[in-house]
């Protein structure tokens, strides 16, 4: 079973969904891409795709930007579930 990325909102870490890892151990709680070369929502999911190495059906979910961006990865990987 692949495990459940999880982004923060902009300007958090991972550590915001690391506690989800207690009742979900396969959660991913992500940190942020460093690559500066991103400067929309889309060019952002590319990286995160890219960086996670993410295909799809993999479920993807975040919290307020970090679910924008998700919703943004689910869309470029059909089957991709998505958790807000």
């Amino acid at each position: 079973m692949r495990p459940l990325l999880m982004l923060p909102g902009l300007g958090a870490t991972g550590r915001l969904h690391a506690g989800l890892r207690c009742r979900l151990p396969a959660i991913i709680a992500a940190d942020w891409p460093d690559d500066p070369g991103w400067n929309t929502v889309s060019e952002l999911a590319a990286v995160c795709i890219q960086r996670f190495a993410l295909r799809p059906g993999d479920a993807v979910g975040g919290s307020s930007f970090g679910g924008m961006v998700a919703a943004e990865i689910t869309r470029r990987l059909p089957g991709s579930p998505l958790f807000l």
